[in-house]
């Protein structure tokens, strides 16, 4: 929610003077939802018509991402916005930010610092209660039924670990085991794929692998689909709702995705970063897009 104006505004670039509303956007890594991000953002700032983006993007690389980061202070936007490579490294970016006297909000990815203004996040939890619910109308379908389930997440990061957690408030838990909860660090496919292919050989009940994003689902997918498992009987999950998820769906594969709303995170984005520069602040430096439904 809004508040009041900080009290060091006045240290801090505005856009009083009615000129463009200049944003930096550091991004980290090269995946649809990241991609389609990008595509948003531009577009609406075009449409908007008094807002300039700048974009990088480290592609998975904490040090380049740093980099990225001076090189946009050196351009003088208004305000950054930053998806973190890493939780760690991303505090010299913030720092960096803050010491060139610019706004710095975090999109999503979490920072172990709370030095930035604002940061831009959706109840994760609420990813794994939607895939719950899922789940549990599954399980109602058919009182025998229970379900054996791999977890692969993204990272370690407590933030994406509630892409799990959430899912335990929505099954009966007398009907699900994780037998299993790794991470294919990066939101790597090609890791999630290899855990995917260890399951097949040691886990004879599995029969079900959710995935913290779409990418990784669709490399345990194409595990299943070359050890030939019958999807009829088997549970996928994803998150993201992307191209790539939007495809398995369709061909029956992919049981459900949670989409996370790209353009309802780009608004937020602006209007966060305009509020910022107007001089408004956000409770607990905190902001929820409210952006997340079941496909």
């Amino acid at each position: 929610t809004e508040g009041t104006a900080s009290s060091d505004v006045s240290a801090q670039k505005t856009d009083g003077s009615g000129e463009k509303l200049v944003i930096g956007v550091a991004l980290n890594e090269e995946i649809d939802f990241v991609n389609e991000l990008q595509n948003a953002l531009e577009e609406k700032a075009a449409q908007a018509g008094d807002i300039e983006v700048i974009f990088t993007n480290a592609n998975g690389d904490a040090e380049k991402q740093l980099s990225d980061v001076d090189s946009l202070i050196t351009q003088s936007p208004d305000v950054i916005v930053m998806r973190t490579v890493d939780s760690d490294a991303g505090v010299a970016c913030v720092e960096a930010i803050k010491e060139a006297g610019i706004y710095c909000v975090i999109q999503d990815t979490p920072v172990n610092t709370d030095l930035y203004d604002c940061r831009i996040v959706g109840d994760q939890s609420m990813v794994g209660q939607l895939v719950g619910t899922y789940m549990q109308e599954w399980l109602d379908g058919d009182e025998s039924r229970m379900i054996h389930m791999g977890y692969i997440n993204g990272n370690t990061s407590e933030t994406i670990k509630k892409r799990e957690t959430g899912i335990y408030d929505a099954v009966d838990p007398a009907r699900i085991e994780t037998f299993s909860s790794q991470v294919a660090q990066g939101f790597s496919a090609e890791g999630a794929m290899s855990y995917a292919e260890d399951w097949l050989q040691s886990q004879p009940d599995m029969n079900c692998i959710a995935c913290a994003n779409d990418e990784m689902a669709a490399a345990a997918i194409q595990a299943l689909t070359a050890a030939g498992i019958d999807f009829e009987d088997f549970l996928v999950f994803g998150c993201d709702g992307g191209a790539i998820g939007q495809q398995y769906l369709e061909s029956g594969e992919l049981d459900a995705t949670v989409y996370q709303s790209v353009s309802k995170v780009a608004e937020t984005v602006l209007e966060v970063s305009r509020g910022l520069a107007d001089g408004q602040t956000y409770e607990n430096k905190m902001y929820d897009p409210k952006c997340y439904e079941l496909l």
